[in-house]
């Protein structure tokens, strides 16, 4: 309890400190909303947080395309097999995201061996290594993990005797999906996918690596503006990212309860 206490003292410490910056005038000196209002009024950025919008919102529909089939697929997996499949997805948390970034430059890449097989197959000339296709690819791998296990959690939790009594009832695979999985689902789903949102549009690495110039998110901007000591600017964008990614998560998650509500 007094950790939380401690590291939410320290989170609203430092978004305080974020907003005393944003509304500063050369280098504290006084106050002025002038870069809030440039900031609000410019095009540029607006189009950096719709561009990590959608980013981030692919990742998330990525992920939990790959990890609610796993997740349920490690639920029914006997012993061994849920270990080893635990294992192939923790072990990359070991590694670097920046070795991780790189790995998938490579295997994307012109010379790499899915770079190789989507040139051969005609449907990108020269590989994918750069682009958004690259990072969101990327970055699922990466976020992968935190939607598996919210979703494993929620499905230990479930009642397998609501599935047998189902297809008792005559239910076809869609309906016990949409009906009775979905609905004892959605709190891990939710979970899941608010995190990987989060991440998702707050990361760096990937879309400074792997976008090649061609992807500009808000993290991207943020580390801009610091290097070139716009502390204002960077301490306004670093604002709205913190915003929009709260926004996405209570939307997401809202969303996913009134869906299974509707199911139930």
């Amino acid at each position: 309890m007094a950790l939380t206490v401690v590291a939410g003292a320290v989170t609203l410490a430092a978004v305080l400190q974020m907003g005393r910056f944003a509304v500063s005038e050369g280098r504290g000196r006084g106050w002025s909303t002038d870069t809030v209002e440039q900031v609000a009024s410019d095009p540029f950025y607006w189009q950096r947080v719709l561009e990590s919008l959608q980013i981030a919102g692919w990742i998330t529909v990525a992920t939990m395309a790959i990890g609610v089939p796993t997740a349920m697929a490690l639920h029914r997996a006997g012993p061994t097999m849920r270990a080893l499949g635990f294992a192939v997805i923790i072990v990359p948390l070991a590694v670097s995201v920046v070795v991780r970034a790189y790995g998938w430059m490579l295997t994307l890449g012109r010379l790499g061996p899915l770079g190789r097989l989507l040139e051969w197959l005609g449907v990108a000339d020269g590989g994918l290594r750069y682009g958004s296709t690259a990072v969101v690819i990327s970055m699922a791998h990466i976020l992968l993990p935190f939607m598996v296990f919210p979703v494993y959690q929620a499905a230990n939790r479930m009642d397998p005797q609501l599935l047998e009594a189902g297809r008792d009832l005559g239910a076809g695979r869609l309906r016990l999906l949409s009906r009775v999985l979905l609905p004892q689902l959605a709190a891990g789903i939710a979970a899941g996918g608010g995190l990987v949102f989060a991440l998702g549009i707050s990361a760096f690495m990937s879309p400074a690596l792997l976008g090649g110039g061609r992807v500009d998110v808000l993290a991207t901007q943020i580390y801009r503006d610091l290097v070139e000591l716009q502390w204002a600017r960077s301490s306004v964008l670093a604002i709205i990212l913190l915003v929009v990614a709260l926004s996405g998560q209570w939307v997401l998650r809202r969303a996913l309860d009134q869906l299974a509500r509707a199911r139930a």
